[in-house]
């Protein structure tokens, strides 16, 4: 087997040197007539049959770390035998958690029955002691490994000591004050490509070893090989961090010593593994508290209270709410940004919703009334509102909301503006009733799976209508009947002068329009999505950066506009209508009728609990934990000013609002200041602090009303309906980051050691895990339906 290695490395540069190695360890000079040369010929003595397994293990490990050597840019000969650097890192981990991370628990269950357990070995250095442990493990298991490869992954031999790879071990008080390295047990671990599952073998040693500096009375050793394939919370890190944590108490330790048996070590560690879950267990865990019939009545009874203690909460930060945007560091240059970001994520998709509003009403509420509307609500909530870091918009499902009443106006002969004034007021009565009666205290019975559900539902909803104008553009200019017969009337031997001529004759066929609504709708949310991502570039420096990612939306729609503009101007695109009557027409409430009042009064109900669910669960997301707000919420008062816009764009014939996501998330993100931690590979970022200012929300639809003076109709007339379509698409994607379910969904196509280290692929059992995004995707489907 000796010879079959060296025959195997004959055309490494090694070979002739193994032979040397194999001669002199064994005498064999004389098979060449003795003396040595370094240009050996092939032994064939039948002493070679004598050469141990030993030998063989011992070439093999020599071959494997000359490969190691070379795979780290190492040139240093066959066994890295010349002078180098030897590289050592520390690093702090955290005990496992067994009350939270149920993987632990699991771990140590299936590890005892299936694991390796050697009680009193004699050996008393480390080749040994490893080799009698690994020669356990490999006959009580079916590991496909050779056990010279799960040596070399193991150990290094590459200095004069021998000691693990990779190793971990816990931390104590010392005497002397300060912690010091518990010696009394090491933790090695490995992964190897050719392993399949995981493996663990204990040895407890007869008497304490010296294996090193920080080894110096080693009594437990535990050896760990997993597969590299295995997950995140699979891998040998994590495996050795559970039994790093259960051995990391003194008197267990003593405990495992004084065990007879393999039983009563077992025993033992499971009993240990019972009292972690419930020493590390919170003394008050924090849970959602359960519905309380009596005590919502008693909330309910409560007139106005709910009102009241928002105002007392967040009027003594009133004046805060101004300042705040101005001060601090970055704090000029956040404010600047995320009023851009709100003056194009706010009057851009007015100038969308007013085209649709516009269709639906024919022509009653158009473009102008939809971004005139948008000034008044945002300008009113950003002075009066209780939350100013929520943003108020009309949306798709407001613009359908509308072209239900118009159709029941038109099908029953009822004046639109009048139904549309009382659906209105009848919303907001029922949205002051909520908000004097404390009806969002059931908020505090939603869960994140309802604001997740509904997230994604926003986000689905911008990208269907982003679709549905795509395929409205390709059924009217590109599949349209005038098309197909201009390629038929088309003359081939016609001269090339007079083609265009018969092209440009033929009807109203206009693919080239149609195709470069695509270009312009992927082109925008494309460049959108790639600068919102550039703060991990490798690009330009840090302030560059984020300077491109927090002017993302911007860019892209100027850009896509501008390359419209010069590049394609000779192609015709739809431009939005825009009409010179009177804005703003109050309705002529002589027509209302008792009819017409009681139906106000059906379609508005439904209507507001739209608007409260709405802003309900925006009010959540945007005061979550993450965002790390300090002056509090407001979710009676919001609902209660909400209410009041409603009213009096409903007298005014304007569209209604709500609260906006992803826009509200997206405001507090471009406010904030975001730190990237980097954990197993995944680059996560978190929100330090947030600037709780009415500043953004004020000075951006300042700009939107002098856009609506300035820039209406031209050259906001001159947008690209593909640009703002591709706005729809780029707010959708936008808004799937952070959102869980988006990601646990992701995790049912994503390989498992590619998984990311969050809490709950931590905590909870993957099956568990899918089935409850199964169940989520369910509910996400019927409210889509």
């Amino acid at each position: 087997r000796a010879a079959s290695i060296c025959v195997s490395n004959r055309k490494c540069p090694s070979y002739h040197r193994s032979l040397d190695i194999l001669a002199r360890k064994f005498d064999l000079e004389s098979i060449n007539g003795g003396g040595r040369s370094s240009t050996l010929a092939l032994p064939n003595s039948p002493q070679l049959a004598a050469v141990s397994l030993d030998l063989a293990i011992e070439l093999n490990e020599r071959r494997a770390r000359s490969e190691s050597c070379y795979s780290n840019g190492i040139d240093s000969g066959f066994e890295c035998s010349q002078p180098a650097l030897v590289y050592t890192k520390v690093q702090r981990i955290r005990y496992k958690d067994f009350s939270k991370e149920v993987r632990a628990t699991m771990d140590i269950e299936k590890f005892l029955t299936e694991s390796t357990l050697l009680l009193d070995i004699v050996q008393t250095t480390l080749e040994t002691i490893v080799d009698r442990m690994l020669r356990k493990l490999f006959n009580n298991e079916q590991i496909q490994c050779s056990m010279s490869e799960a040596i070399i992954s193991l150990l290094s031999k590459d200095i004069e000591v021998c000691k693990f790879r990779n190793f971990m071990q816990g931390t104590e008080y010392s005497e002397g004050g300060g912690l010091a390295t518990a010696q009394q047990y090491v933790v090695a671990f490995c992964q190897m490509q050719t392993l399949t599952g995981r493996h663990v073998a204990i040895g407890r040693l007869k008497e304490p070893t010296n294996l090193g500096p920080t080894s110096q009375e080693v009594k437990f050793i535990i050896l760990i090989l997993t597969s590299t394939k295995e997950k995140g919370t699979k891998n040998a890190v994590e495996v050795a961090r559970t039994f790093a944590t259960v051995f990391a108490d003194e008197e267990f330790r003593q405990i495992l010593l004084d065990a007879t048996n393999d039983d009563e070590f077992k025993k033992a560690l499971s009993a240990r593994t019972r009292s972690l879950i419930k020493i590390q267990s919170p003394l008050q865990e924090v849970r959602r508290p359960e519905f309380n019939r009596s005590k919502f009545m008693n909330e309910l009874r409560s007139f106005g209270r709910g009102v009241t203690n928002d105002i007392k909460r967040r009027l003594p930060f009133y004046l805060s709410d101004f300042t705040d945007g101005w001060t601090g560091r970055h704090s000029k240059r956040k404010l600047l940004s995320a009023t851009f970001f709100l003056y194009f994520a706010c009057l851009l998709p007015s100038v969308a919703l007013g085209v649709l509003n516009d269709e639906n009403t024919q022509g009653v509420i158009d473009v102008r009334r939809t971004v005139i509307g948008q000034v008044i609500a945002g300008l009113t909530f950003a002075l009066f509102g209780g939350q100013p870091l929520i943003v108020l918009l009309t949306t798709a499902p407001i613009a359908l909301y509308m072209k239900l009443v118009y159709d029941i106006c038109l099908e029953f002969n009822i004046d639109f503006r009048a139904m549309y004034a009382c659906t209105g007021i009848w919303c907001a009565i029922y949205l002051m009733l909520y908000s004097v009666f404390n009806v969002s205290s059931l908020m505090k019975w939603s869960t994140r799976s309802t604001e997740e559900i509904f997230s994604l539902f926003v986000a689905i909803a911008f990208a269907v209508d982003a679709f549905r104008d795509l395929s409205n553009q390709f059924k009217k200019n590109y599949y349209m009947p005038e098309c197909n017969d201009s390629v038929k009337s088309i003359n081939v031997s016609a001269a090339s002068e007079h083609l265009l001529e018969s092209l440009t004759s033929v009807g109203q066929c206009r693919r080239d329009s149609s195709l470069l609504f695509l270009i312009l709708m992927l082109g925008t949310v494309w460049l959108g999505i790639y600068l919102h991502n550039f703060r991990t570039s490798p690009l330009f420096d840090a302030d560059k950066r984020e300077f491109l990612s927090d002017y993302s939306l911007a860019i892209s729609v100027l850009t896509f506009t501008l390359i419209k503009l010069f590049a394609f101007h000779e192609v015709s695109v739809e431009e939005f209508n825009f009409y010179h009557d009177t804005l703003i027409t109050a309705p002529n409430m002589s027509k209302v009728t008792v009819a017409t009042v009681f139906g106000a009064m059906g379609l508005g109900f439904p209507l507001s609990l739209l608007f409260f669910m709405d802003l309900n669960i925006t009010s959540g997301i945007v005061n979550s934990s993450a965002n790390n707000l300090k002056k509090g919420p407001a979710y009676h008062f919001d609902l209660l000013v909400l209410a009041i816009i409603n009213l009096m764009l409903s007298i005014m014939g304007l569209p209604w609002v709500h609260g906006a996501l992803p826009h509200s998330p997206m405001h507090v993100r471009a406010l904030a200041d975001v730190e990237q931690r980097i954990e197993q590979g995944h680059i996560w970022e978190k929100i330090t602090k947030v600037r709780e200012t009415r500043a953004a929300a004020l000075l951006s639809h300042l700009l939107v009303a002098l856009s609506f003076f300035v820039l209406l109709p031209i050259p906001l007339q001159k947008i690209p309906l593909g640009v703002l379509d591709g706005l729809f698409l780029y707010m959708s994607l936008v808004g799937t980051k952070g959102n869980q379910l988006f990601e646990r969904i992701s995790l049912l196509v994503t390989e498992q050691t590619a998984y990311p280290p969050a809490h709950y692929i931590r905590r909870v059992p993957q099956r568990k895990i899918h089935i409850f995004t199964i169940t989520q995707v369910l509910q996400l489907g019927i409210l889509c339906a």
